[in-house]
């Protein structure tokens, strides 16, 4: 009878042999997975600042620093290629920062293995109209300084920004260049200075999330006592709290200018870039009437006289311009507004207009009745983000809305309901449809 082979032999020759396999494996791959390792680190560094070589430069505990290159062309250096991490809205944003000698910045890359940013919104940190705007600069960069921010993405712009002033820190003692601070733009220089005792109005505006956001102050002796904004043109449900929002308008009252949000101002939960346009308007506000003559004013508006006689109106809604049909004797007569042009293409009792959306061109095709009252409605929202503002042209609840109504339409009034999280998408196509009916009234 045949002796059987002890377990522990046998174990003890599979785990050879699996070694053995591992390690003839390792040694026909490893020199391989190498170079691909060091063609991306190459392509990754080239994109950014390019030489005939980039040689590894040890780390030396930096936070948020995961690798650093010597850029070098026959044999001297020519920059660095840094790549540096911040968190942005949904992980880690990685991005790659080539610097010169002198600390000028020649080009970013944003990814990396972990970048997970919002498809649509955040992932547009990586396009070059945004990656483009660090080149040629010297840094700090500053968010909304030297650098626009994309609406909507302020988490991911912000990590983009932080990272690249980060990896020029880490360059800076390498390369040999110092890193001034920048003089930065603050609420006191933008502000035109008025005497502590000023009493009056002061009005201003700021570019929003998709408007300009208006304020109107009353000053008494230097004090905010009563304020108005108007964000009429923000987002439906968001930006647009602003108008009536109390507790958010209630932070300024009995205060001296400037205000920083964070610093005893607190932003609108949801409406975070409107109401830093607020407060940027608020801060960069003027005289209402500074080398003016009063001479009327309604709650929506107020008549100036110039000093050399011209009647200037300056309203306090969104609704602009308004035209002076007549005066007298410095006396406002009357006043209107201009009635706007359609630019929509007519054929019979149809239109098509085209504005803009979210990420494109929205397009609406409006036929109505002999009464004007929408028969059909066709929409293409087809270039709008995937999955939101893409499929506003197929849902059909949100185009039933407007058949058998003559409009004009209104987001949030008379039953006429956004999409959710496809807002701009529908507030681009509700303008394209009023477009279209103003067209057809015009070729009646």
């Amino acid at each position: 009878m045949k002796k059987k082979m002890p377990a522990a032999i046998i174990l003890g020759l599979i785990t050879l042999i699996a070694a053995l396999a591992l390690a003839v494996t390792n040694f026909f791959t490893e020199e391989p997975i190498r170079k691909r390792a060091q063609e991306a680190i190459r392509a990754a560094c080239e994109d950014v600042i390019p030489a005939q070589e980039y040689e590894p430069v040890p780390i030396q505990g930096a936070e948020g620093i995961l690798a650093i290159y010597a850029a070098k062309t026959e044999g001297a250096p020519v920059g660095y290629a840094v790549v540096a991490q911040k968190a942005g809205y949904a992980g880690p944003v990685e991005v790659t920062v080539g610097l010169d000698m002198q600390g000028t910045i020649l080009g970013i890359r944003v990814g990396g293995v972990q970048f997970q940013e919002t498809a649509g919104l955040g992932t547009r940190v990586r396009e070059p109209a945004f990656t483009d705007q660090f080149s040629g600069k010297k840094p700090p960069v500053t968010l909304r300084g030297n650098v626009d921010v994309i609406a909507g993405v302020t988490v991911s712009s912000k990590a983009v920004t932080d990272a690249v002033n980060l990896a020029a820190q880490a360059a800076a003692p390498l390369a040999g260049f110092i890193i001034e601070d920048h003089p930065q733009v603050t609420a006191e220089e933008t502000t035109t200075a008025e005497p502590e005792d000023f009493t009056g109005y002061l009005s201003g505006q700021a570019a929003g999330f998709q408007s300009d956001v208006k304020v109107r102050a009353e000053m008494q002796d230097g004090l905010i006592v009563s304020l108005q904004i108007d964000a009429s043109g923000e987002t439906m449900g968001f930006g647009t709290r602003l108008n009536d929002d109390e507790a958010f308008t209630a932070q300024f009252i009995g205060q001296r200018r400037p205000f920083t949000i964070g610093e005893g101002i607190d932003a609108l939960s949801g409406a975070t870039v409107s109401a830093q346009a607020a407060v940027k308007a608020l801060n960069d506000a003027t005289d209402a009437g500074s080398g003016l003559e009063f001479i009327a004013g309604t709650d929506d508006m107020e008549a100036f006289l110039s000093q050399d006689g011209a009647l200037i109106i300056r309203p306090s809604s969104a609704e602009l311009p308004f035209t002076v049909t007549a005066s007298d004797g410095g006396l406002l007569v009357s006043v209107q507004k201009p009635v706007p042009e359609s630019t929509a293409t007519i054929e019979g009792l149809t239109a098509v207009s085209r504005k803009r959306g979210f990420e494109s061109n929205v397009t609406a095709t409006v036929t109505v009745d002999e009464e004007g009252r929408i028969t059909e409605l066709v929409l293409r929202t087809s270039l709008e983000t995937e999955y939101f503002g893409a499929d506003v042209q197929s849902n059909a609840k949100f185009i039933n809305q407007f058949i058998g109504l003559t409009g004009p339409f209104k987001a949030g009034t008379d039953g006429i309901d956004t999409v959710a999280n496809a807002t701009v998408t529908c507030l681009a196509v509700i303008e394209a449809i009023n477009d279209c009916l103003l067209g057809l009234q015009e070729a009646q």
